[in-house]
């Protein structure tokens, strides 16, 4: 793989990702953001914790496609303290890559990309919800999400919304 990316554009999507990735590093793959150069000219970013997926798509200039991966912390970092027309260029062959920036430069021994966890990626369709309903839906169901809730053995923290044929269901 060898791509060239805006530090601007990049940042902007691995923004999101990077606050994704594991920390804890108690699986260190977890601790990378799988980037994909196709050859329509776009940068697929993909991250996960596991529970948690985000995939989003970045212009690129791509030279040869191909998949790697890089480190999520270090990459945002790089992309957002360059200036915003900065060129990052990567470079990516087997279990090595090259990053290169103006003043920066280094090469990577990564985790074999296959070993990376598979995030579903949906389609985009766009939905259209009127802003009243959507509070008077979401009035209705954030209470059960309650952390301070009587109950510790157990908190909900999260939505689950389905949308079938118009109708939508949601549920805490």
């Amino acid at each position: 793989m060898d791509l060239s990316v805006m530090a601007a554009d990049f940042a902007r999507e691995l923004g999101p990702a990077q606050r994704i990735v594991e920390r804890k590093q108690t699986i260190p793959i977890l601790a990378y953001v799988k980037v994909v150069g196709n050859g329509d000219d776009s940068l697929a970013v993909t991250a996960t914790d596991i529970e948690v997926g985000f995939h989003t798509l970045c212009r690129a200039v791509v030279a040869r496609p191909g998949e790697t991966l890089l480190p999520a912390k270090c990459i945002f970092d790089l992309a957002r303290s360059l200036p915003e027309m900065a060129l990052i260029r990567v470079v990516a062959d087997h279990a090595r890559v090259s990053i290169s920036a103006p003043s920066y430069s280094a090469k990577l021994q990564i985790p074999d990309v296959a070993d990376y966890p598979m995030v579903a990626v949906g389609r985009e369709t766009p939905i259209a919800i009127d802003r009243n309903a959507l509070v008077a839906i979401l009035a209705r169901v954030l209470p059960a999400t309650d952390a301070e809730s009587a109950n510790r053995d157990y908190t909900i923290s999260g939505v689950l919304v389905e949308i079938k044929e118009g109708r939508w269901t949601v549920v805490a």
